[in-house]
C-alpha cells in the first residue's frame, strides 16, 4: 500500500526550498505599435528584435520606401523603434540601398548594440549589384551613428561562394563582433562540392578592427543530407557558441534511428586560437524524439543554456496526453563541453494545433516561445482560431517553472500573434503579430497589415498559471523562514491519494491552481479546482512512490509542500 504524506517543509534535492511573500509580477503590455505607412499584407512583425531602447520590426512584404514611395511589390523594409521616456516610437524606417522586387527584406532581422542586420533572402546580387544568382540571398548591415538618421547601411555582405537558391538571410542573428546568417537551401558542403540538395548551412561572419564584416566559416552538419534543411534557424552567443538547427533531419546524435523529420540541432564553438575557426561540439536531439516533431523549428542561446522549439510535438513533459501538433520546448545545459537535455517545457493550457515552440527566445533567467496558432486568451478563455500566445518561463536552480502567458489586448481571429518573439536584458519582451489587421487604436481595418506589441514586467494579471512567489535555496538543511505559507492536508497519510488541501489563511471563494513537480522538476500534475469551506480536493492516485513538490497558486499567494509518496 503506498501512502502519501505532506510534512511541514518540503526538500529538493538535499536544500530547502522556502516560499517567501515577495510582491508577484507578470507581462503586461505596454504598447501597440504598427507601421507609420502601413499597407494591406505588409506583414509588419514577421520578425522582431529588442535590445535595451531600440527594437527592429521587419517586415518582408512591404513595397514602398524609406519615404512612403517608389512602390515595388515584396521589396521589404524594417522599421527601427526607440524608446524615450518610457514611450516606444517609430524612429525610422530603413530599405536595402539596392532594393528589388520580391527581394524579402525584413524576413530576418536582428539588433545588437550599435548593430542591426537584416536579412533578404530572396535578393540575387553580389555586393557590387552584379553576377545575378536567383534567390542567392543577401544580408545589409546597419550602424547606429550619432547624426541623423541615426542608424546608417554600412554593408551588405555576401558568402564568399555564392549559390543560387541558397536562401541566405532566411534567419539573421547578431552578438558583438559575431554575427551567423541562414542559408537552408544550400547545398554545397564547407569546399563548395559535394552536393546534396537543401542539405542546407549557415554562415558567421566577424566585424574587424576596420569595422568590415568578413566572412569567418561556412558550417555544414558533420551528417549532412539532401532536405535536412540545415540552417533552418541559427543563433550566436557572445562567449563564442553557435546554435543551428535541422528540423527536417532524421537521425539522433550516433546517426542511427532514423524518425522522418524528428529534427535535430548542432552545437559550434569558435577556437581559441588563429584562425579561429568554429568547430562542430554537439548534435543534440531530444529525448523523446518522434517521426515529424521538426525539433529545430527555432533555437536561441544565452550562455550555458540552448533552447530547442519542436512546434510539432504531441506529448506533455511526461511523453503522454498527446495533443497533435500541441509542440514542445527543450532546454539543454553546457556542463563543460557536454550539452544535456535538461527540461522539456509544455504550455500548462496546452490544446492540439497550438505550435508552441514556432519561436522561442532566452536572456538570462527568462525564456519567452510563442505559440502563433494557440487560441485562449491568458486567462484561458474567449477562444479565437489562430490568435496566438506567448509563453514566460523563468528559471529557479535547476527548474524552468511557466510564469505568465501572454495575450494582446485586442486579439482576434487568425492574428498570429507570437509568431515572432524576442526578449533582451531588460526583461521587455517584443511580439510579432504579422497577420493582424487593425491600427494602434483598433481601427482603419487593413487584411494583414500587421503589428507588434511591447511588454514589460509589471503588476499581476488575472490568473497566475504559474509562479507569484519567488524561491530561494537555503543551504541549511534545518532552515526554515517566517513567511512561508502552509498548506494542511486530511486525511494525513491517505492511503488512495485523494485528500484535501486547506491553506493557514482565510481565502475567498475563487479558484486555485494546482501543481505537482517531480524531484527533477518536471510537471506530473496540474489542475484546477475550486475553493469551497472543506478547502481543495486533490487526487494523486497514480502517481510512483518518492519525493515531490505541490504547490498551490492562488491569485498572488504561492502555498507549497514536501509531498512523499511510500
Amino acid at each position: 500500500m503506498r501512502k502519501i504524506f505532506l510534512t511541514k517543509k518540503f526538500y529538493f534535492l538535499g536544500l530547502i526550498i522556502v516560499a517567501i511573500n515577495l510582491n508577484g509580477q507578470n507581462q503586461n503590455e505596454i504598447i501597440k505599435v504598427v507601421s507609420g505607412d502601413r499597407a494591406i499584407g505588409d506583414g509588419y512583425g514577421y520578425s522582431v528584435s529588442i535590445d535595451g531602447d531600440y527594437a527592429v520590426v521587419g517586415a518582408w512584404s512591404s513595397d514602398t520606401d524609406e519615404n512612403g514611395n517608389d512602390s515595388i511589390s515584396n521589396a521589404g523594409a524594417v522599421y527601427i523603434l526607440e524608446k524615450g521616456s518610457g514611450t516606444w516610437t517609430q524612429t525610422q524606417k530603413i530599405v536595402a540601398p539596392d532594393r528589388a522586387a520580391d527581394d524579402a527584406f525584413g524576413y530576418g532581422v536582428a539588433i545588437n548594440g550599435d548593430y542591426i542586420i537584416v536579412g533578404a533572402y530572396l535578393e540575387d546580387e553580389d555586393i557590387n549589384g552584379l553576377n545575378t544568382k536567383n534567390g542567392a540571398g543577401s544580408a545589409y548591415i546597419y550602424e547606429r551613428t550619432s547624426g541623423s538618421p541615426n542608424w546608417s547601411y554600412t554593408q551588405k555582405i555576401v558568402p564568399t561562394v555564392r549559390h543560387g537558391n541558397a536562401n541566405f538571410g532566411l534567419a539573421v542573428d547578431i552578438e558583438g563582433d559575431y554575427a551567423i546568417i541562414r542559408a537552408q537551401g544550400e547545398g554545397y558542403d564547407t569546399n563548395n562540392s559535394n552536393y546534396l540538395a537543401n542539405s542546407g548551412a549557415a554562415y558567421i561572419f566577424e566585424r574587424n578592427g576596420l569595422g568590415i564584416w568578413k566572412q569567418e566559416n561556412k558550417l555544414v552538419a558533420s551528417d549532412r543530407a539532401a532536405k535536412d534543411r540545415f540552417g533552418h534557424s541559427v543563433a550566436i552567443s557572445s562567449d563564442g557558441y553557435a546554435v543551428v538547427s535541422a528540423f527536417r533531419e532524421d537521425e539522433d546524435e550516433n546517426g542511427n534511428d532514423s524518425l522522418f523529420d524528428a529534427g535535430s540541432a548542432y552545437i559550434f564553438v569558435r577556437g581559441t586560437s588563429s584562425p579561429y575557426n568554429w568547430t562542430e561540439q554537439q548534435k543534440i536531439v531530444a529525448s523523446d524524439r518522434a517521426v515529424g516533431d521538426n525539433f529545430g523549428r527555432n533555437v536561441s542561446i544565452d550562455g550555458f543554456y540552448v533552447v530547442v522549439g519542436a512546434y510539432k510535438e504531441d506529448h506533455d513533459a511526461n511523453g503522454g496526453d498527446t495533443e497533435n501538433d500541441a509542440g514542445s520546448v527543450y532546454v539543454f545545459y553546457r556542463n563543460g563541453t557536454t550539452w544535456s537535455e535538461q527540461q522539456k517545457l509544455v504550455a500548462h493550457d496546452r490544446n492540439e494545433g497550438d505550435n508552441f515552440g514556432v519561436r522561442v527566445d532566452i536572456r538570462g533567467n527568462y525564456i519567452v516561445v510563442g505559440a502563433s496558432s494557440e487560441r485562449e486568451n491568458s486567462c484561458g478563455v474567449e477562444s479565437k482560431f489562430g490568435a496566438g500566445s506567448a509563453y514566460l518561463f523563468r528559471r529557479e536552480g535547476t527548474i524552468w517553472i511557466q510564469e505568465n502567458k501572454l495575450t494582446p489586448s485586442d486579439r482576434a481571429v487568425s492574428d498570429a500573434f507570437a509568431h515572432s518573439v524576442s526578449i533582451d536584458e531588460d526583461l521587455q519582451i517584443l511580439i510579432g503579430a504579422h497577420a493582424e489587421d487593425n491600427d494602434e487604436n483598433g481601427n482603419d481595418t487593413l487584411d494583414a497589415a500587421g503589428s507588434a506589441y511591447v511588454f514589460e514586467l509589471n503588476q499581476l494579471g488575472c490568473l497566475p498559471p504559474s509562479i507569484r512567489k519567488k524561491f530561494y535555496l537555503i543551504n541549511d538543511i534545518n532552515g526554515s523562514y517566517s513567511d512561508e505559507k502552509e498548506l494542511i492536508i486530511y486525511p494525513n497519510p491517505t492511503a488512495d491519494g485523494n485528500f484535501m488541501l486547506k491553506f493557514n489563511q482565510t481565502l475567498n471563494e475563487g479558484s486555485v491552481y494546482i501543481e505537482v513537480y517531480s524531484s527533477t522538476g518536471k510537471l506530473l500534475h496540474k489542475e484546477m479546482n475550486i475553493i469551497n469551506v472543506q478547502g481543495v480536493p486533490i487526487s494523486l492516485k497514480n502517481i510512483n512512490p518518492g519525493l515531490y513538490l505541490i504547490i498551490a497558486n492562488y491569485k498572488d499567494n504561492r502555498f507549497s509542500k514536501k509531498l512523499i509518496v511510500k
